[in-house]
């Protein structure tokens, strides 16, 4: 996955996350910005260079963004 593709799952989980917010369903809501401020993280790192599946590692992807 590039990083192009990335930032537009980032735009849908925030589309979604505000949807949600409207529907006063914060728990989903929340769970959608999370997932929307992780993929964003990876989509920085992919266009840094770093191959998406060291992006998405929790022990290697996390710890370089840092």
């Amino acid at each position: 996955m590039d990083a192009s593709e990335l930032v537009n799952k980032t735009m849908n989980l925030y589309e979604l996350a505000l949807r949600s917010l409207e529907r006063r369903d914060y728990i989903d809501a929340c769970e959608k910005a999370w997932a929307c401020i992780e993929t964003l993280r990876k989509a920085l790192l992919v266009k840094a260079g770093i191959s998406y599946e060291k992006a998405k590692s929790i022990t290697y992807g996390i710890p370089l963004f840092t």
